[in-house]
């Protein structure tokens, strides 16, 4: 089964209708496209089953027995547990009261009965992908927020023990581990020793009493593994491994616990202590919490390594609130063009650099310059498209998420044009920080000295290399915002959209009604009404059948938008076989051209019609009515109007235009 199957068999959708009939037909489309698919035959056990198991989507019908599909929508949204659970009705009710009814109790989509199944499968899988990835940034702020949360906590103790009590109360609590243990260095660093231990169930007293005995040399145990690899490490269920993998398997069997993760806390390619976590439960680690565990412990390793020397502390201090600062800014705003030149100005005045720049790639290996802070005696490089051999050189570097550190670029020996481009931006020392997006090589963030050669601190290069991560998640969370208002925009079309023929429905028409009736009564200017109808449409259904009956809507609604072309008129479909075309700023006499351009556009399609008893191909019958709108009228009226001349035209013989 391929990946998209999977995700769907995980979707449960909750379908409420008390037709069997229809019932039916949902789950069997439904459950042969990978739908979990639950049912409820009434209002009061729809509202029972989400309460038991919410779903990811409720299909509810409005007509039934003992609460209608309004009250239910109206109990959902007034309950927090299931307030953010889309709900699309299906109904047979077509009117416009109906579906705004719906919309304004806080439905997403509305779907009229005979069910079609590619327009229903098409309406929830939007609906189910756009909450994908709500939910998804939800999830991109709860690790945000763990993130700026810890950082704080970090920059604010103090001392290294503190921050290290800190940083496993934060992680255990809000990970979900039942202990946390820090394992450092010894003085010689010949052995790890433990150093402190976090828990809140006293029945982990007797594990921890006797984890302090131990000591583990480089590769020995967990602990000494992962200071040898400084790589995480986990084991799922440590009762299952020998006591050679798992040096205290055995008391760790004897507390209980199952699963334990190793994480390095590292600075500099140093590590400086090994954090061990523990839980009752057989673990793997999905990617995103070992991406945010990493992060936290990066800023970890920069804390110990800071509170070693006091100039230290305030430097890295200064640089800890620019991280704030940049994750605030991309909590902030989720313009990426913004997130981007705050980034590069406060970086460049943080770091006293002149210049700093962000250079993303392109698909053909070229790259462009998309932000730049640079001082004012240096040449700019904003908006150039470059690939210099240095870049291509250390692609491979980059990729693997190493950086690039020259602290004196005449010391180097460059092929190519490196040398070129280093002396046309006067650039005396570089680094250069690789942006990955998703494991991916998005770009790179580049700090430039040109006025003379710079030793950059290991402390400066972690700086880079954490607001690099911050880039990264701006570029995500903007694409993921981006894609959710291309989602809505597009779900607002189809709320206005004809699902058979793709021209407005009845909603739309009867907004642009008003609005255009409105504009016109204070400009004093004439409003003009198409309404036409297929002649003997039931008669080419009955003889032709429903499908075909379909294709000639679509081929007649395509053939009055051919002839209906400016951006200001609306065709739309009125109901069944009828058609509207409003016309604004436009008097009678051209709107009884159009219509007659349509009626003869229609002929022109030659659609085949056996039963008419007009002639052998589907013609129309065309009402036209104007009006300058006013106050004592109303829209109301003017349909009335175009309504009697349809009639008229009908009673006249058919295939003809009348108005009034």
């Amino acid at each position: 089964m391929d990946q998209g199957q999977d995700l769907k068999l995980k979707e449960k959708i909750l379908v409420v209708d008390d037709t069997p009939a229809n019932v039916s037909l949902l789950t069997k489309i439904l459950s042969n496209h990978g739908y979990k698919v639950r049912v409820a035959l009434s209002g009061k056990l729809a509202l029972q089953s989400v309460q038991a198991s919410p779903a990811d989507l409720i299909l509810l019908d409005i007509k039934m027995p003992d609460m209608d599909g309004y009250e239910v929508c109206r109990q959902l949204k007034a309950s927090e547990q299931t307030c953010s659970i889309p709900v699309i009705f299906i109904s047979a009710l077509d009117a416009t009261f109906d579906k705004v009814n719906a919309f304004t109790l806080g439905a997403v989509d509305y779907v009229t009965k005979p069910i079609e199944p590619i327009e229903v499968l098409v309406r929830i899988e939007h609906q189910l992908r756009l909450r994908r990835f709500q939910l998804q940034m939800q999830t991109q702020n709860t690790q945000l927020q763990l993130l700026l949360t810890t950082t704080q906590a970090i920059s604010s103790a103090a001392d290294v023990e503190e921050a290290l009590e800190v940083i496993l109360i934060n992680l255990c609590q809000n990970l979900g581990w039942d202990i946390g243990e820090v394992w450092m260095p010894s003085s010689k660093r010949t052995v790890l020793e433990y150093c402190r231990c976090w828990y809140e169930d006293i029945r982990f007293d007797e594990f921890r009493r006797q984890s302090e005995a131990f000591r583990f040399s480089l590769g020995e145990g967990l602990p000494g593994r992962v200071w040898l690899s400084q790589q995480v490490e986990w084991i799922a269920d440590i009762t299952q491994e020998n006591s050679t993998l798992f040096l205290r398997s055995q008391i760790a069997k004897q507390a209980g616990l199952k699963g334990v993760l190793g994480i390095p806390i590292a600075f500099d390619h140093q590590v400086l202590a090994v954090l061990i976590f523990f839980h009752e439960q057989e673990i793997t680690p999905d990617e995103r919490s070992l991406q945010l565990v990493n992060a936290v412990a990066t800023q970890l390793g920069s804390m110990i390594q800071r509170k070693k020397a006091e100039e230290v502390l305030r430097q890295q201090a200064a640089r800890e609130r620019l991280i704030a600062e940049v994750t605030q800014q991309i909590r902030q705003s989720l313009n990426l063009d913004e997130i981007l030149d705050a980034t590069v100005n406060s970086i460049r005045q943080c770091l006293l650099s002149d210049r700093v720049a962000i250079y993303q790639f392109a698909a053909n290996n070229n790259g462009t310059f998309v932000a730049e802070s640079v001082g004012k005696n240096y040449p700019h490089m904003l908006g150039q498209t470059v690939n210099p051999s240095w870049i291509q050189e250390g692609f491979s570097t980059f990729f693997q998420g190493f950086p690039i550190v020259l602290d004196n670029i005449e010391k180097f020996n460059f092929t190519g044009d490196g040398i070129e481009f280093f002396q046309r931006y006067q650039v005396k020392a570089v680094v250069a920080m690789p942006v990955l997006k998703e494991e991916r090589l998005w770009g790179l963030l580049i700090a430039h000295q040109c006025a003379a050669p710079r030793d950059w601190q290991p402390f400066e290069v972690d700086l880079l290399s954490q607001l690099a991560n911050q880039v990264a998640i701006a570029i995500h969370q903007s694409q993921l915002y981006q894609y959710v208002q291309s989602a809505n925009r597009e779900l607002r079309q189809l709320a206005n959209l004809d699902g058979l023929t793709q021209i407005a429905n009845r909603r739309r028409f009867d907004e642009c009604l008003n609005t255009d009736w409105k504009r016109l009564r204070r400009e004093q200017a004439p409003l003009s009404l198409i309404l036409l109808d297929v002649d003997f449409f039931k008669r080419y259904n009955d003889a032709y059948g429903h499908l075909a009956g379909d294709d000639c809507l679509r081929q007649v609604a395509g053939a009055i938008k051919s002839v209906v072309r400016r951006p200001a008129d609306l065709v739309a479909r009125y109901g069944g076989e009828e058609f509207a075309v409003i016309l604004p700023n436009t008097d009678i006499e051209g709107a009884v051209f159009v219509a007659e351009a349509i009626r003869q556009a229609v002929s022109n399609l030659a659609l085949p019609h056996s039963q008419s008893k007009v002639c052998g191909y589907v013609t129309v019958s065309l009402g036209v009515a104007s009006s300058v709108p006013n106050l004592e009228l109303l829209p109301q009226h003017l349909i009335n109007a175009a309504d009697a001349a349809l009639y008229a035209a009908k009673k006249e013989g058919r295939d003809r235009v009348a108005r009034v």
